[in-house]
């Protein structure tokens, strides 16, 4: 970081063999924030993610990205409708801190494939368009998170998100639109040892 700017990345590659194929593919993350010298602190963050698909399924090179670590929704959404596979998300968020004890943000996503005739990986069998006439706009979403620690030892965290469905969503899943919203109370035991 510098003077309240923030820069970051994430490269992975995989090669080798998956199944009878030649496995090829990459993902990466990129980020981009300034902190401003306000009293709540806002952060303004621009970030990006993407992940390879295949091209051609049937030309003996796997290039779709697998993704890592089991990650789902840390880079690409709060609503887990996408993985780190055959993805390109345009993320912009802004983080608040009002209170020492209140953490708010709020994050806008553009997602689209990285390959059209690769599938939407919600649901690989059934979200896929193998002529690629479909396009590659899935769609877009809104989520807002909220994390209070009012009380020692208690942390409460609500998120709300909100789906719109693009040109790809409609032809192949469906036109209607997607809500999500959480709850979680997270209570931490304290032990002294004698």
């Amino acid at each position: 970081s510098f003077r309240g700017f923030e820069f970051g990345g994430t490269f992975l590659q995989e090669k080798g063999r998956f199944a009878r194929d030649d496995l090829d593919a990459y993902g990466y993350h990129l980020m981009a924030s300034y902190t401003f010298q306000a009293a709540c602190k806002p952060r303004l963050a621009v970030e990006y993610s993407y992940a390879s698909g295949d091209s051609n399924p049937n030309d003996g090179d796997h290039e779709t990205f697998q993704g890592a670590f089991g990650a789902r929704c840390k880079m690409y959404g709060r609503m887990n409708l996408f993985h780190w596979r055959n993805l390109k998300d345009l993320e912009a968020n802004l983080q608040i801190k009002p209170f020492k004890w209140l953490h708010v943000k709020g994050e806008l996503h553009k997602f689209q494939l990285a390959e059209r005739k690769d599938a939407w990986y919600l649901n690989q069998k059934l979200y896929r368009d193998s002529t690629g006439c479909s396009g590659d706009d899935v769609g877009k979403e809104f989520d807002i998170v909220i994390t209070c620690n009012l009380f020692p030892q208690n942390t409460f965290t609500t998120g709300f998100g909100h789906f719109w469905p693009d040109e790809f969503a409609e032809k192949t899943a469906s036109h209607k639109q997607a809500n999500w919203f959480f709850f979680q109370w997270e209570y931490t035991f304290s032990t002294k040892l004698l």
